[in-house]
């Protein structure tokens, strides 16, 4: 039996329509708190997309920039090393399932000050991410642009039980969804408290 994770409505309530939908990276913002960066990689024709959430001092986590590209593996790690560069955030999680074993091992070894942490992607992992996504979004405290792709996906995300007796979490594309949640979770590492304004 499939079901949706989230309703419809609760996608809408977490949309924040004065969030930027920056086509680029918006260089004159200054964050007031933590950046992470999640980068699902893309698997044969599907697309990369990264993710550069902002986690402030209350517990809140607001969506700050969507980006898609299906450009070569070359040219995705010279933008993610832009990316950080413009956004230095505290945590970059990258999708290290099949073809992105070396993408991770590269990145950590040519951007060795970006705190990179790679992750594979088991069932149990996107569980616990998709119902912390669920929770976070029903006590409001995560919230998006007016994305398209991104608001979609995340309505498309259904919860089949299999015959092993768990839960499976997918959708027809999903690749805007894992980047977030990576973005959002990592590797269940707290966003430290440090860095924040008036600290």
């Amino acid at each position: 039996m499939k079901q949706r994770l989230t309703s419809h409505d609760l996608i809408v309530n977490c949309t924040d329509a004065d969030l930027p939908m920056w086509r680029e990276w918006n260089n004159l913002y200054e964050p007031v708190g933590f950046i992470s960066i999640g980068v699902d990689l893309a698997k044969e024709r599907d697309q990369t997309v990264f993710t550069v959430v902002e986690h402030l001092e209350e517990g809140t986590k607001k969506v700050l920039f969507t980006r898609n590209t299906q450009d070569t593996y070359d040219e995705q790690f010279k933008y993610l090393d832009v990316l950080i560069k413009q956004t230095k955030p505290g945590r970059v999680t990258i999708d290290q399932t099949g073809v992105g074993q070396k993408f991770v091992e590269d990145a950590k070894r040519l951007l060795p000050h970006s705190n990179i942490e790679g992750v594979v992607f088991t069932n149990a992992k996107k569980e616990r991410w998709a119902t912390s996504l669920k929770g976070d979004m029903q006590l409001g405290l995560v919230s998006w642009p007016n994305t398209g792709d991104l608001r979609r996906q995340i309505h498309g995300i259904k919860r089949t039980k299999t015959e092993a007796n768990f839960y499976k979490f997918a959708g027809p594309a999903d690749d805007y969804f894992w980047s977030l949640v990576l973005a959002l979770y990592g590797e269940g590492r707290v966003a430290p408290r440090i860095g924040f304004a008036g600290q």
